[in-house]
């Protein structure tokens, strides 16, 4: 039986060897705190957020705030059935062309991928927590979003809400983003 971390396996050929890192601290080691699992690994902590963002968006780690284990798809499952690429987005809503890609982004984890905490966020997108909370503060101001105290939630206002306010003609793509 191959270790989680072995050098031949599938799985680092398609998620590298960041998450490869972090997978061998959560599931060899047993470093169930994401922190604690970043640093076993050698990653700075946006590049460690990165890969367990990867590696749970696979489905090889469950995440909750302060806390990762192992999770229900082996490494062998999906060696063998790797995601889907994601689908290409020929256009986008209108609000972005007004808020910018940064707010995009933000607010896709939120809305899309059920992120709440502002610092797996922006490791997940790959931007800067300044760039990040002014994203979030735009969002925030906006209603698209709202703001607790270390975690973000959908905001009350709908994008189509958002546009009509700003006095634009409504054109959705098709994935309604």
């Amino acid at each position: 039986m191959r270790s989680p971390a072995s050098e031949q396996h599938a799985a680092w050929k398609v998620l590298g060897p960041r998450c490869k890192a972090v997978y061998t601290q959560v599931a060899e080691n047993r470093f169930n705190v994401p922190l604690v699992a970043i640093a076993a690994a050698g990653l700075t902590s946006s590049r460690g957020y990165e890969a367990l963002a990867k590696l749970a968006a696979a489905g090889l780690i469950n995440r909750a705030p302060g806390y990762v284990e192992v999770g229900p798809v082996s490494l062998d499952d999906f060696a063998t059935n790797p995601p889907s690429a994601p689908e290409s987005i020929t256009s986008v809503h209108d609000a972005w062309r007004i808020l910018g890609r940064s707010c995009r982004l933000v607010h896709q984890q939120v809305v899309d991928h059920g992120m709440t905490t502002p610092i797996d966020i922006f490791a997940t997108i790959g931007i800067g927590s300044t760039a990040g909370y002014r994203a979030l503060t735009r969002l925030a101001d906006v209603g698209l979003v709202q703001r607790g105290w270390r975690t973000v939630q959908p905001g009350p206002v709908s994008l189509d809400e958002f546009v009509r306010e700003q006095g634009s003609p409504v054109r959705m793509d098709p994935n309604g983003r």
